[in-house]
């Protein structure tokens, strides 16, 4: 086995210098991202409408104490309520 060099080609150096966000910058963004991320994992829509339920109250705790946070709560198609 030939010994490892230390040194980094320019494909490796170009991964480092690359500028990707690594975080969200607004409610709306998080939200977006979370939901994607429960389709993903393929939880139950009742599942993913119920966290954002959670959502709601939490940005309505935080209207309620004057923060503004612009945020549209997606709503998950196809779910039918049992009568």
């Amino acid at each position: 086995m030939a010994r490892r060099k230390n040194t980094l080609d320019n494909s490796e150096l170009a991964i480092m210098k690359k500028e990707t966000k690594s975080y969200v910058e607004t409610f709306q963004e998080a939200i977006d991202f979370f939901v994607k991320d429960c389709e993903l994992r393929n939880l139950r829509s009742f599942t993913i409408q119920y966290y954002l339920n959670e959502f709601k109250a939490f940005l309505n705790q935080f209207s309620e104490q004057g923060v503004k946070a612009d945020v549209k709560i997606p709503i998950i198609a196809g779910i039918k309520f049992p009568i």
